[in-house]
């Protein structure tokens, strides 16, 4: 698990985010988001275990930066490394 955090141009929500995370999803094969906290729907390493997705949940803003949101990235390290994970997602932000 990586607690992941993105900055932006401009002020995101966390319903911006996850909303845009579509388009994100469409863009990378592979994504699934996660997130759902009155049901604790979130990733854990159980979800990733045994396959390439990686889950990405608990989409929060930073509140030290308005501007940035923190969230954790979920895969199974062994068959996707996490640093590549990271690397693909930050690509896929900086070309947004």
């Amino acid at each position: 698990m990586i607690r992941t955090n993105a900055r932006y141009d401009s002020s995101i929500s966390e319903l911006e985010a996850k909303n845009s995370n579509i388009s994100l999803r469409a863009a990378l094969e592979g994504i699934v988001l996660l997130d759902n906290p009155k049901e604790n729907i979130y990733p854990t390493a159980i979800h990733s275990t045994g396959n390439d997705m990686v889950y990405v949940g608990r989409v929060r803003r930073d509140l030290s930066n308005s501007k940035s949101l923190m969230f954790y990235c979920v895969a199974d390290n062994i068959r996707k490394g996490a640093a590549s994970n990271a690397v693909m997602i930050a690509k896929k932000i900086i070309q947004e």
